[in-house]
């Protein structure tokens, strides 16, 4: 999964690069629009369910937005998730909830086609999985704590920053189509001293990791 998204992405990169010289070099001035509202379906097999805003600042060269995402996918009885996070543990995540912020400056040094970009981003991660617990229960009125098999909560909080060159395309002055590629760094705290999904795009991942994906939206005003 993981080198079919990366070759696929890079494919439609270079391509839309090439188109860009085409582009650029037509003498129709392109109307770009000052507000795009955007998502990116691919995150939705991760359950994250992203929308973006941007605006336009002084010029169609500089851009800053906002994203909100919320994680979520529900508990299995007896299945796991097998997710883009969960890579090397697929046989672990029950259950996900959690919420991110994100928050973008792009500058288009080719206007209204190609930008360079960076952003910053913290997520809140709480994951189910089955392992080794503490089980409190009480018996003719004292507590006991047994040590066993069961339902396990990890929490994640974790923090990246990115940059990264895109193509930013709109299609009719109606739609958006973005493909980008870069590097990021990211960080994560959780719970416990236990590593848990810290596979390169996992939620307890902490390193240098690879940056890319494609984002669909609409354009606003002119």
């Amino acid at each position: 999964m993981m080198n079919s998204l990366l070759k696929t992405t890079f494919t439609i990169f270079l391509v839309l690069i090439v188109g860009t010289g085409c582009l650029h070099a037509q003498k129709k001035e392109v109307s770009y629009p000052k507000y795009i509202i955007s998502t990116k379906p691919s995150l939705l097999f991760d359950g994250e369910y992203k929308l973006s805003f941007e605006k336009q600042l002084h010029s169609d060269r500089q851009w800053i937005g906002v994203g909100i995402s919320g994680f979520f996918l529900p508990e299995k009885t007896r299945e796991t998730w097998e997710t883009r996070n969960t890579i090397d543990y697929n046989s672990y995540l029950k259950s996900l909830k959690g919420a991110g912020l994100d928050l973008t400056y792009k500058y288009y040094f080719i206007p209204g086609v190609m930008y360079a970009g960076g952003d910053l981003f913290y997520g809140y991660y709480q994951t189910k999985y089955d392992g080794q617990t503490i089980h409190k229960y009480e018996e003719d009125g004292l507590t006991f704590y047994e040590y066993g098999f069961g339902k396990v909560n990890k929490y994640f909080n974790r923090t990246a920053g990115n940059i990264y060159l895109g193509v930013g395309i709109p299609i009719y002055n109606k739609i958006f189509f973005d493909t980008y590629m870069g590097i990021g760094y990211t960080h994560s705290f959780y719970n416990d001293e236990i590593p848990m999904f810290d596979s390169i795009f996992g939620f307890g991942y902490k390193g240098l990791y690879p940056v890319l994906g494609l984002r669909l939206g609409v354009t606003l005003g002119k």
